[in-house]
């Protein structure tokens, strides 16, 4: 492989880490907030200790091990998502699309439709833990503290030219392959021809019996 598709694949890897360690940023600023609570919590622990006041069975309400527990339930939830994330990009080994023997290309060691898969799966979890954070904050009635973090238009030109880097690779090694295989089949059909020839001339000779056994 190119020491310019090797860089452009680098880019690609270092692009996509990049991205990946935005969301990871944004989603602990996001828990950070829902861990202080806001109006909405106060109102509903309010409630819970009016109602512990009714029922003296109840649980007394703990603000804060509430909140805690909420933040770290996302916490947990949001880190596991990241790191399915991080799986998946440490899988796209490029170097391993296409194997080698020699100076020519032997065969794909993984076929394209899997690869491909797996870049889908990587920015389908990408997105989908935006859309979760976004989610999360709207359930408990929180700000985006991060608006502008995520970054549709990048993420959906690396995606295109992740897939894109791919099938070109994919092509120039087929088309080496090819070219290749058409050598050897040259030289295998120059030496046929050579041996052909040769028998010829040997048996075209006007050679009796007692030649032969002369011989």
């Amino acid at each position: 492989m190119a020491s310019a598709s090797l860089q452009r694949i680098n880019a690609l890897k270092k692009e996509a880490s990049l991205l990946t360690k935005k969301l990871w940023k944004s989603s602990l600023k996001s828990i950070q907030a829902i861990a202080l609570g806001n109006a909405v919590d106060e109102v509903r622990f309010s409630k819970l200790e009016k109602l512990q006041l009714e029922k003296p069975t109840m649980l007394p309400v703990n603000r804060d091990d509430e909140l805690k527990s909420r933040a770290n339930y996302y916490y947990n939830y949001a880190r596991e998502q990241i790191e399915q994330e991080s799986d998946i990009f440490e899988m796209l080994d490029w170097s391993l699309t296409v194997g080698y023997k020699g100076d020519h290309v032997e065969e794909l060691s993984s076929s394209t439709s899997f690869t491909k898969d797996q870049i889908h799966r990587y920015f389908y979890f990408l997105r989908k833990g935006e859309e979760q954070r976004l989610y999360i904050l709207r359930k408990y009635k929180f700000e985006d503290p991060c608006p502008t973090s995520f970054d549709s238009s990048r993420v959906d030109a690396l995606e295109d030219n992740m897939l894109r880097t791919l099938n070109a690779e994919i092509m120039s090694h087929a088309i080496d392959d090819k070219a290749y295989s058409s050598h050897e089949d040259s030289m295998g059909a120059n030496t046929e021809i050579r041996v052909e020839s040769a028998l010829e001339r040997i048996f075209s000779e006007d050679r009796n019996e007692d030649d032969w056994d002369a011989k």
